[in-house]
């Protein structure tokens, strides 16, 4: 759709609107608990600031750069998600978890060989896709602890969904 010149947001308004209404509806026909609270708070922030920052930074990166770099950028997110784990939620941080880490990044840099060309601003923004959805990743794991994976997945799709709406307004 995207390379077909559809509008991003409202590509991204679509997936998740679309999404968000199925699993709602099949969490009330399952009558699953919702989140509640600071997890509900942290939830719509995964979808409407996480999600959609890191969405908005991918697609704005294809602008400025090849789609083989921006691929390879936003893969450094098991290097950074290592990193910032360690740092930040004390997570053992063992020279086997780097080189596998390493490894990995090395093996993505293989796989996409010469495609690799860009502007600064499409690298900038390629590193924040990386970034965002690391930080993603690190809150999930924190919250996904204490809740029901589907119902918070739902609350996701929700968040994103209301603000891919408003910006698509905008």
């Amino acid at each position: 759709a995207y390379a077909g010149g559809a509008e991003v947001i409202a590509v991204l308004f679509l997936r998740f609107a679309i999404a968000a209404v199925l699993m709602t509806a099949f969490m009330l026909a399952t009558r699953r608990r919702w989140p509640r609270g600071r997890n509900l708070a942290l939830l719509l922030a995964m979808g409407g600031v996480l999600y959609v920052g890191q969405s908005m930074s991918f697609f704005s990166a294809l602008n400025h750069a090849s789609a083989g770099l921006v691929a390879l950028l936003l893969y450094l997110h098991p290097f950074i998600v290592t990193v910032l784990g360690a740092f930040f939620l004390g997570q053992p941080l063992g020279l086997g978890r780097i080189v596998a880490v390493l490894s990995a990044l090395f093996g993505t840099a293989l796989t996409l060989g010469g495609g690799l060309a860009g502007e600064a601003a499409g690298v900038l923004l390629g590193v924040a896709a990386a970034l965002i959805y690391s930080v993603y990743i690190l809150v999930g794991s924190r919250v996904l602890a204490e809740e029901d994976p589907l119902a918070a997945a739902t609350v996701v799709m929700i968040g994103a969904a209301a603000v891919f709406a408003s910006l698509a307004l905008v």
